[in-house]
Order: C-alpha cells, then sequence, then structure tokens
C-alpha cells in the first residue's frame, strides 16, 4: 500500500522547508540519508503508479478525498474544475472549426495566397535595397581609402 512508502514527519517537514525557501533540488536542505529515501519513496510511488495505472491527477484525487472530511465540496469543486476545462475545449474546438471553414472557402485561400506573394515581393524588394544599400557604403569605403 501506498501507506507503507510514507516516511516519519520529519521528511515531510523538510520538504515543506524547502519548497518554502524556494530552492531546487541540487540545494536541498535534506540530509544526505534522507535525500536517499525521498528518492526511494518517489520511484516506489511511480512504480505503483504505473501498475495500477493512475496518473498524478487520479492520485492527488485520491488522497483529498481521503483527507477531507467535506468529501461532498470536494466533488463540487473538482466537478467545477472540469466543468471549466470543459468550456476551454469548448473554445478551443469553436475556433479550430472556424479555421477549417476558411479553409473550404476558395475566395479565401486566394485572398490568402495574393497576401503571401505581396509578403514575398516586398522582402525581395527590402532585401535588394539593403544589399544596394550596403554595396554602395562598401564602394564608399574603397573610395575613400584610395
Amino acid at each position: 500500500s501506498i501507506k507503507a512508502l510514507v516516511k516519519p514527519k520529519q521528511i515531510t517537514k523538510h520538504i515543506q522547508q524547502a519548497e518554502e525557501q524556494g530552492e531546487n533540488e541540487s540545494q536541498s536542505v535534506l540530509p544526505t540519508e534522507d535525500t536517499q529515501d525521498v528518492e526511494t519513496m518517489r520511484r516506489k510511488l511511480a512504480l505503483l503508479q504505473k501498475h495500477a495505472g493512475i496518473n498524478d491527477e487520479d492520485l492527488e484525487w485520491k488522497l483529498a478525498e481521503t483527507s477531507t472530511n467535506d468529501p461532498y465540496g470536494l466533488a463540487v469543486r473538482e466537478r467545477e474544475r472540469c466543468e471549466e476545462r470543459y468550456d476551454r475545449l469548448m473554445w478551443n474546438q469553436s475556433k479550430l472549426e472556424a479555421i477549417i471553414r476558411f479553409t473550404d472557402d476558395r475566395r479565401v485561400i486566394d485572398a490568402l495566397d495574393a497576401m503571401a506573394t505581396a509578403a514575398e515581393h516586398a522582402f525581395q524588394q527590402r532585401h535588394t535595397k539593403k544589399v544596394d544599400h550596403v554595396k554602395k557604403n562598401d564602394d564608399d569605403t574603397v573610395e575613400e581609402e584610395k
């Protein structure tokens, strides 16, 4: 069971201190032995998650579900979070559908081709002007050296 992997609260305390201080893992405040225990615990947890087929989100849900005295409130918050994610997905889908509608309209494709051609032509003109300007400056420099 996952509870068998949990070390004394001392490790949790050290982890919280490190997170509060904003230090990364390479500058950990944990003693070396505790750091190894934490890494071992993380590997065991990852292995158990893999074998149980539980992703991080499901594991967080299970931990919150067992540690709260208000499962109804937890379920309401989870539903609201899921509804928000669904709304975002629907909004993204509507944007993609609008793009698809444009790709089916031949007039839009012709307009985009014309814009791309004009942009390429403008780029070529700017590039040519820059090259001419550089050549002129080089010629002026050569003449000044003589």
